[in-house]
């Protein structure tokens, strides 16, 4: 994607520092402000597995966002 010339974020290392020190719920939150800035969404390999993943998908369905499942 950064190939491509898309300016790519990943929630996993835009929030790496406030692991232990932010709840699941709070991090969400700051995690789901970046979707809202986003055109699309991509999902890596097994993303199901994943509580957080799980929760950005229904947010980015929820708000028409482009989701595209790798």
């Amino acid at each position: 994607l950064w190939q491509e010339g898309h300016i790519v974020s990943t929630s996993y290392l835009n929030n790496i520092f406030f692991l232990g020190i932010m709840s699941h719920e709070e991090w969400l939150k700051k995690d789901l402000e970046v979707i809202d800035l986003c055109e699309a969404v991509y999902f890596l390999p097994n993303w199901q597995k994943s509580k957080g993943a799980k929760e950005e998908y229904e947010y980015a369905r929820k708000y028409n966002k482009i989701i595209k499942l790798l």
